[in-house]
């Protein structure tokens, strides 16, 4: 056998062993901060698309129908045009608000998030940058993370909005951010003698409000019943030896594992901080003693990423994220199969997801597919659908909008708690009228 044969017999076996890695795709590249927003050019060429339906549609995948890009879509079918969204280079945050006089001033960070969400060329990247972020919380309500570091975050679901779940997953983790907010950052091994207990918040989060919620789920998003009651996810022991699996890990810059402020580096793993004895973490899977914390790290990710609930469970979060408060159960299972195998055998494809979010013929029929389909705006999203309807801007190029969480009651990043500010599932007490 020759070399080259030698080689290409490699690459073979690698690329069976690590197949998830190769259909991972990388971050989105960042736009230059300083350059106009570029627009893609309107073909002249029939309309496709009515007016009435693009501003529909629209006003789902970004964050606010305005003029221009209603003719835009006009001559675009909706397939051709999310594929266009998704072939443009990201709109990032944190250059924009490098270039700030403060980078560290919250008012900034809030400007910045407000221009790129009204002007980015990227509206379906930053819209669903900004439903991940209502998943994936981070807040700066009583948490004391700097305003940067929280748009370092945000860049993180910026340009990870169109890649694979799984990697999403990981670079959300391993965030300091994330570390800071949940208590994964500086999380050491069980000691009795030092009085130290694995912290179990992140562990805890990571389950049910990210993956795999608290009772098991049919694929169309229903809970699954066992003699007429629901069955749990997972329990106090997951829990608890879910943390020991996320111990020993702290600054990305850090030369010992107390030290480090870097809040634009993942965090990295202290051998001597991590537990590593066995554990038995959710749907029973064994962790053998001996493993490193990136290891571990992996195994865990790994069995969340698989578990059958997290296809309905995100699935369900997006669609009322971006289209409507109460899907169908047939809707969410359209959904979820497209998280599950997206056509071409790969799991939790985001691009493959969002389509079957926007494209489902409940997402596009609205009320004449499902009487109880709609959604009450936000009040975020109410403002920048107002301000792009009408084109708003000023004369420096920036949108200030200072304290919107005293005036209208929402902020970026700024949710009360990691519940985000209000849950799935909530609905207002209030009077319903009677339909003829």
């Amino acid at each position: 056998m020759s070399n080259i044969q030698r080689l290409r017999r490699l690459s073979f076996l690698f690329a069976i062993m690590f197949s998830w890695a190769v259909w991972a795709e990388p971050p989105a590249e960042c736009v230059d901060p300083y350059a106009q927003p570029q627009y893609p050019r309107t073909p002249d060429t029939e309309v496709v698309t009515p007016t009435d339906d693009a501003a529909r549609f629209l006003n789902m995948a970004t964050f606010g129908a305005n003029p221009r890009d209603i003719n835009h879509l006009k001559h675009f079918t909706y397939q051709q045009w999310i594929n266009q969204q998704m072939s443009m280079k990201a709109s990032c945050h944190l250059e924009s608000l490098n270039i700030t006089q403060d980078n560290n001033d919250r008012n900034n960070r809030i400007e910045v998030w407000f221009r790129h969400a009204v002007t980015a060329p990227d509206q379906l990247r930053q819209r669903v940058a900004f439903a991940l972020s209502e998943i994936f919380v981070v807040s700066d309500m009583n948490s004391g993370i700097p305003p940067h570091a929280l748009t370092v975050y945000n860049d993180i679901l910026v340009r990870n909005a169109f890649g694979n779940f799984r990697d999403l997953l990981e670079k959300v983790t391993l965030s300091p951010a994330m570390g800071s907010y949940l208590s994964m950052l500086g999380n050491q091994k069980p000691s009795r003698a030092k009085g130290i207990r694995a912290d179990e918040n992140f562990a805890r989060e990571i389950m049910q409000l990210f993956t795999v919620g608290l009772v098991q789920l049919n694929a169309n998003g229903e809970p699954l019943l066992k003699d007429g009651t629901t069955v749990p996810t997972y329990n106090q022991s997951d829990i608890e030896n879910l943390a020991r699996v996320f111990t020993g890990w702290s600054w990305g810059d850090s030369l010992s594992f107390f030290d480090g402020d870097d809040w634009r580096i993942s965090m990295k793993a202290f051998r001597a901080f991590h537990d590593r004895d066995g554990k038995v973490i959710i749907n029973k899977k064994r962790i053998a003693e001996n493993q490193t914390a990136e290891k571990e790290l992996d195994i865990a990710l790994n069995t969340l990423f698989n578990h059958p609930n997290v296809g309905p469970f995100i699935g369900l979060r997006l669609i009322q994220r971006l289209v409507t408060s109460n899907p169908s159960p047939e809707y969410i299972a359209r959904v979820a199969k497209k998280f599950n195998d997206n056509g071409d055998g790969v799991r939790g494809d985001m691009k493959a997801v969002i389509k079957a979010v926007l494209l489902d013929p409940e997402a596009l029929g609205g009320v004449k597919v499902n009487k109880r389909f709609g959604k009450l705006r936000e009040p975020l999203l109410v403002l920048t659908h107002l301000w792009r309807a009408f084109d708003a801007s000023t004369a420096e190029g920036t949108l200030p909008y200072y304290y919107p969480d005293y005036t209208i009651g929402q902020a970026p990043l700024s949710s009360p708690s990691v519940f985000n500010f209000f849950r799935p599932n909530f609905a207002p007490v209030v009077r319903l009228a009677k339909t003829v």
